[in-house]
């Protein structure tokens, strides 16, 4: 394990070895393999994790006994050498694969037939994925910008690897937070085990992300990090789904390195949170939701109503028969996925994303998030 000390007497240790285990999936006999989606980039996808201590914040539910802050990141970015042609990457990393079980069973119960945790063990351990753990980040076509993501509570950025990875294979590093304390049991490197607490509001989740873009320059800076000289970070964004969104909101609408935001089916969107800067609100059909609750949608359309009406750069977009998971892994995982979610649902979702950044971050005009048909069945731009 690989250690350096950032500025401010913040400790981050990075590059963190996969489980020798966990680099293969090698199933037995008759047991079958189900694989995310494919990226659809030029660049191979590479991911590594990485502990951070913030010696300089208190945590009001630490589990140090000094009380301080601190939390997981899990890096997607560009990778040396060719995308490859077989996923044979575990879809959790092996040191997360227990605590994920136990979290996915949980999130499964949505689905028509819930399976059992022995069964959501079996489908974790055979489903793959395409990123190579601790790969040599792409010495070609960088400096890459960077998107900083925020998953939804109670939920980690593992279970968001197809969104990330098409973002890694288009040429962006994606930093995915793993928000310890808001989510369920966090395994961290020393064996210990962040587990869910309750908390106030969205203060320590909001300073992790501030943390983040932060030490952005020093990581580029760093000779000794992964992705020395590979950040640009003069193009920065940030994306979130559901309560990750609203700490997303929260964070660009004060902090000036953010140049475009994307809500992904956020929970609130209150209007003082619209800014000058490029937004997309991504939004879930959620056509159960609004029919069992027809006042509690209505509430919401009107909120995201007001918030679009503010925003000088704004862009919506819903993926038509989704639900609101349907941005995680588990549409495209048939044991976990409800009868109206689909993988299609889930690329339509990532093809939105990247026009989105795209034309925010690089400058490239996506002309149906302009009104012009986007050739996808599954995507409405803007309300009918």
């Amino acid at each position: 394990m690989r250690r350096w000390t950032a500025l401010a007497g913040i400790l981050l240790v990075g590059s963190l070895a996969p489980d020798r285990a966990s680099l293969a999936v090698t199933p037995g006999s008759g047991t079958r393999l189900d694989t995310l989606p494919r990226p659809t980039g030029d660049h191979a996808v590479g991911r590594r994790a990485f502990y951070v201590l913030d010696s300089l914040r208190t945590d009001s539910q630490a589990i140090r006994p000094d009380g301080r802050r601190e939390f997981m990141l899990l890096v997607w970015y560009p990778a040396d050498g060719k995308p490859r042609s077989v996923p044979d990457s575990p879809w959790i990393r092996g040191a997360s694969a227990d605590s994920a079980a136990s979290d996915l069973f949980a999130l499964t119960r949505r689905a028509t037939t819930p399976p059992s945790l022995a069964e959501v063990r079996r489908i974790l351990g055979s489903t793959t994925s395409w990123a190579q753990d601790s790969a040599a980040v792409a010495p070609e076509g960088g400096p890459f910008p960077v998107l900083i993501f925020a998953p939804g509570n109670l939920t980690m950025p593992d279970y968001y690897a197809t969104l990330a990875e098409e973002l890694a294979s288009r040429g962006y590093v994606v930093i995915g937070h793993v928000p310890t304390g808001y989510a369920r049991n966090v395994m961290l490197p020393d064996g210990r085990v962040f587990p869910r607490r309750p908390y106030r509001d969205l203060e320590a989740w909001v300073g992790d992300l501030r943390w983040v873009l932060a030490h952005l320059a020093y990581w580029d800076r760093d000779p000794s990090h992964p992705l020395h000289a590979r950040l640009d970070t003069l193009r920065v964004g940030l994306y979130g789904h559901s309560g990750g969104a609203n700490a997303a909101e929260t964070v660009a609408a004060s902090d000036a390195r953010i140049g475009a935001i994307a809500a992904l089916d956020p929970g609130l969107t209150p209007d003082s949170c619209a800014t000058s800067k490029p937004t997309l609100l991504l939004l879930a059909e959620n056509k159960a939701f609004a029919a069992q609750h027809a006042s509690e949608a209505s509430d919401i359309a009107h909120e995201r109503e007001a918030f679009m009406r503010r925003l000088q750069h704004g862009y919506e977009a819903t993926i038509l028969g989704s639900e609101h998971m349907s941005f995680t892994d588990l549409s495209a995982i048939p044991e976990f996925r409800t009868p109206s979610e689909s993988p299609e649902q889930l690329t339509a979702a990532r093809k939105v994303l990247v026009a989105f950044f795209d034309e925010a971050l690089r400058g490239t005009p996506s002309k149906w998030l302009h009104g012009e048909s986007s050739g996808d069945p599954v995507v409405r731009i803007g309300r009918d």
